[in-house]
């Protein structure tokens, strides 16, 4: 691979920054520069997608195939990297970046030719090849490159669009990628004659992403915004009336280190008692049924009670009052008299009846 003059390198980064889309989709051939010597292992590069998958697969070298393989980069991965790899630069510094951000360091690449210093040998197939620091083969600041990942999304290895030669770095841990969440929102009862509820409130915030504050939306009304994250694990609510009510919570999470927000909701239903009659606690304090009677010294009756009716008067008959018995010396007297005109009586009827008797014998 020849060595690029630095003005080139400049000139490099500077159209490889506009034309990356056109690398990707395989319309431009004359984008970027290329590398036709005998150290390349793809004599003239391939700067599309396209052309790498044609060169692969034509395998003029014969070692294509092996070399690739040997960097962990498969047949499949080359005849798919539209989808399996992303257009990044590999740095004289030894960084390989993708979309500004450094995803592998200490990068080096190996090339046909012995002919830079402080070079290794390295067998791959039963050949030999140079492998050599960036920062003693790069004449440039950058060359843009395939740059391809593991499943976990970390670097795997990365080939120079100019000449085809693959390039070992040491993977730089990706960033984990901000999870944020609301598990669920909960609602335990306080005070069941009250209305009172308090709800709890789980989440989960990962990855560089942060709950900020909480909008609560009771369902009846009644709100609290703004709530910070270390009081809105736990919030009260009390309901004046009875019914059945959503409350809402939508949380606000920054997701990384620009501020950017994001907004998810959850949310829990309520259903709440009504006061309870006095009279008959079956049945709700404004049930018809639960009107008092209105019958003085029955108000502890409902209206509807069979009790709720005015108790009918017997009459009463008037009584003789019972005779004393006559002890007073009136009394006396009286009795006397009266006891000898009956004795008079009885002398009278008995004369008369002797008298009879002694006439009808005389006869």
């Amino acid at each position: 691979m020849k060595k690029f003059h630095l003005s080139l390198g400049a000139l490099i980064v500077a159209v490889s920054a506009i034309l990356l889309v056109s690398v990707l989709s395989g319309t431009s051939k004359a984008a970027l520069p290329v590398d036709c010597d005998d150290n390349s292992i793809i004599k003239c590069g391939s700067v599309t997608t396209d052309e790498l998958k044609q060169k692969y697969n034509a395998n003029t070298t014969g070692d294509l195939v092996n070399i690739y393989n040997s960097y962990g980069i498969t047949s499949a991965m080359i005849n798919n990297a539209d989808t399996t790899a992303k257009v990044g630069q590999a740095n004289k510094d030894g960084t390989i970046t993708v979309d500004g951000q450094v995803v592998a360091t200490d990068a080096t690449s190996i090339g046909r030719q012995n002919i830079f210093s402080g070079s290794t040998t390295k067998n791959i197939g039963g050949k030999t090849y140079y492998d050599t620091p960036n920062s003693r083969a790069f004449a440039s600041n950058s060359i843009v490159a395939y740059v391809f990942f593991d499943g976990n999304g970390q670097f795997l290895a990365a080939i120079l669009t100019a000449c085809g030669n693959p390039e070992h770095a040491t993977p730089v841990p990706p960033k984990p990628k901000p999870v944020y969440k609301c598990n669920s929102l909960t609602a335990t009862t306080i005070n069941q004659d009250k209305r009172e509820y308090q709800y709890t409130l789980s989440y989960t915030a990962t990855g560089g992403a942060t709950l900020k504050t909480v909008d609560f939306d009771f369902g009846d009304g009644k709100t609290q915004n703004s709530v910070a994250a270390v009081d809105a694990k736990t919030i009260s609510h009390t309901y004046t009336t009875a019914g059945t009510y959503t409350t809402k919570a939508i949380l606000h999470f920054t997701t990384d280190t620009n501020g950017t927000v994001a907004d998810v909701n959850c949310q829990a239903t309520v259903t709440t008692t009504p006061d309870m009659c006095a009279l008959n606690p079956s049945i709700p304090k404004n049930d018809s049924r639960c009107t008092p009677c209105d019958i003085p010294g029955k108000e502890q009756y409902p209206k509807d009670s069979p009790l709720c009716v005015t108790t009918p008067t017997t009459p009463t008959t008037p009584t003789t009052p019972p005779e004393l018995p006559h002890t007073g010396p009136a009394d006396l007297i009286g009795g006397v008299l009266g006891l000898g005109s009956i004795v008079a009586a009885g002398y009278y009827w008995y004369a008369s009846k002797r008298g009879l008797l002694t006439a009808l014998l005389n006869r």
